[in-house]
């Protein structure tokens, strides 16, 4: 008998860890809104102890809760510069966006795309992009676990005909007002005006579209500004940003004049002078 109790109890035991482990400890995949343009390969370990890197970015991770992981193969300078250069791109945007990120990972495979981010984590890729380009992508992923993670719903509102992937999102989820100016579901525009939006990438879903349009407004505002005198629905898009995300204007260094009868297919590309 004694010993069929300390069975009983063992296995309730591990039934109790299993529990605890799948309810707190969800897969890396499970992160919401994976950007097409830059869903990772799942090669590569990632290395969980960062001994080396920025000073100045390892104290203000510390100072924040900001978990940090490196994947691949990296040298200390390789990965102080990334981190720099991400660290400038800190400052182009407001506190409390940043705050909802908690988990950055810096990776050196040269075979994943450039970032992802959903919910409260990024991925971003350290090589074969310049500088500029690293930070706009950075900005986009900002967007993503803006409009993913810290704009959020909830259950008594009742679902929305919007999903994220299986998830749903609900009535009162505050990217709703910028996702209907162009969409009547995730998969479904209300039209297919492309000059309705910021860029050819962000009319491939609404998630991309916030994304796209949130990297737009702050590193092309005075382009931006300039197109809405054209496009009643791109006016309302940057009335949303400007409103209910950031209750803020950016203004670049430069200006040049944006094209009026099409779009560049990604934000991210496009040069900018930030100030």
């Amino acid at each position: 008998m004694k010993l069929l109790i300390s069975l009983n109890l063992v296995f309730a035991l591990f039934l109790l860890h299993v529990l605890f482990t799948s309810s707190y400890f969800p897969a890396a995949h499970e992160v919401p809104t994976t950007s097409l343009l830059e869903i990772p390969n799942a090669g590569g370990a990632l290395s969980d102890l960062k001994n080396t890197g920025s000073p100045q970015f390892d104290v203000y991770a510390k100072k924040n809760g900001l978990q940090i992981s490196v994947q691949g193969d990296y040298t200390p300078s390789e990965l102080e510069s990334c981190e720099n250069t991400v660290f400038e791109a800190f400052s182009y945007v407001p506190r409390k966006h940043l705050s909802q990120l908690k988990r950055l990972t810096f990776s050196f495979d040269p075979e994943i795309r450039r970032g992802l981010g959903g919910g409260n984590q990024i991925t971003i890729r350290c090589v074969n992009v310049t500088d500029d380009e690293l930070k706009a992508v950075f900005l986009h992923e900002i967007g993503h676990i803006v409009d993913t993670g810290l704009f959020q719903g909830h259950l008594y509102a009742g679902k929305s005909p919007f999903y994220d992937g299986k998830n749903p999102l609900y009535r009162d989820d505050k990217s709703l007002s910028f996702y209907t100016l162009s969409w009547s579901a995730v998969a479904a525009k209300k039209d297919e005006n492309i000059l309705h939006f910021v860029s050819e990438y962000g009319a491939t879903d609404p998630f991309e579209d916030f994304a796209e349009t949130y990297v737009y407004y702050i590193l092309h505002g005075p382009e931006f500004r300039y197109l809405t005198a054209f496009d009643p629905i791109l006016a309302q898009k940057y009335d949303s940003m400007q409103k209910f995300v950031f209750q803020k204007e950016y203004y670049a260094d430069s200006f040049s004049l944006p094209s009026l009868s099409e779009r560049t297919y990604d934000i991210t590309k496009l040069p900018y002078s930030f100030q």
